[in-house]
């Protein structure tokens, strides 16, 4: 979807009325700000959970890396299920699968944490299509800078393609390739259902050489990359029934000294949901900076991305010149806030 409200108005003004408020009280006793209680890492660990498999379960290692670059890995269990804290990391996520044998990485996507993230030779071709046919290595190493432009919507698309292509074997296993997702729906390696159709399926990725080569029962399959994938709705391929009302309830505290201040809720009826994390980021950047401040060090967090309801943080700090009593003064100030969008 795309943005069709503009929120740079409302943010600005909300921002600029907060910080003059803080500006005006800066003699005010510290009794009558927050304490510094607005930690929100008291939750519960975030984690991302999945089944690791080729058709059989794979023994090795998960590696999960975040979009700042931190990476965390834990051993996948006897049945390829994982389950990984992220607690304090930044989504979107790339994943990897290593097994102990040496043989292939298989490599998967995380949007958010709290999901299910399976990680399978289809979710790797997904990527590996997704990113253009090069390496995911590659990608995996630079995924601090490459995060925020890797786009979900394209891996939306190659889904729908990977469904289209082995539809005939999602149908012989009792999966629908019209909407079935490979990369978060639940799955056991247990040789029924996607685990049976990956029994039949092999994919040898050739990153250094840019292709790839399908069999299905042994023999060579013609993938078809320009298949039709009309009526394919999967992995928010296709968001048309999604075009309703979203409410947008907006709230958070600003840091300015040693005071700390809560935002009130805010709630915007009649906007979009944001179609991306850059596209958020931008957003907010440029309604920030029309406030006529400096904004540095924003870092947006997914938190939940559902089809009915998408969570954001955001955390940045704003330097801003307002006047006090005819005289410029320069007001730093750290801010943690959160957007939370849910369809009507």
């Amino acid at each position: 979807m795309n943005w069709t409200h503009s929120l740079t108005g409302w943010m600005s003004a909300a921002l600029i009325s907060s910080t003059l408020a803080i500006t005006g009280c800066g003699s005010s006793d510290s009794n009558d700000s927050s304490s510094d209680n607005n930690d929100s890492s008291n939750s519960a660990d975030a984690t991302l959970e999945g089944t690791a498999a080729t058709g059989a379960a794979i023994d090795g290692f998960v590696y999960v890396t975040d979009a700042s670059g931190t990476e965390v890995n834990v051993a996948i269990e006897a049945d390829g299920s994982y389950t990984i804290t992220v607690t304090g990391m930044s989504a979107p996520f790339l994943l990897r699968a290593a097994p102990d044998d040496g043989s292939d990485v298989q490599y998967s996507f995380a949007a958010t944490a709290n999901s299910i993230a399976n990680i399978t030779p289809m979710t790797t071709l997904a990527m590996f299509l997704a990113n253009g046919e090069t390496s995911l290595a590659t990608l995996q190493q630079n995924w601090a800078s490459a995060a925020t432009s890797f786009s979900s919507d394209d891996l939306a698309d190659v889904q729908a393609q990977i469904n289209a292509n082995f539809s005939e074997q999602f149908a012989d296993h009792g999966l629908d390739a019209d909407s079935y997702d490979f990369f978060t729906t639940e799955f056991s390696a247990n040789g029924s259902g996607l685990d049976a159709v990956l029994d039949l399926i092999s994919i040898d990725i050739d990153f250094s050489a840019g292709s790839f080569i399908v069999e299905v029962n042994g023999l060579v399959y013609d993938y078809d990359v320009d298949i039709d994938t009309d009526g394919i709705t999967i992995g928010g391929g296709d968001n048309s029934n999604l075009d309703g009302e979203w409410t947008l309830t907006f709230s958070g505290t600003f840091k300015s000294g040693v005071t700390t201040t809560a935002i009130p809720a805010v709630t915007i009826e009649g906007l979009e949901a944001p179609d991306s994390l850059s596209e958020l980021e931008d957003r907010a950047a440029a309604g920030f900076e029309t406030a006529g401040s400096d904004i540095t060090d924003l870092v947006v967090t997914v938190v939940t991305d559902t089809d009915t309801r998408k969570t954001f943080t955001l955390k940045f700090t704003q330097t801003m010149t307002v006047d006090a009593g005819g005289s410029p003064v320069e007001v730093i100030s750290d801010y943690d806030m959160t957007y939370d969008y849910q369809l009507n």
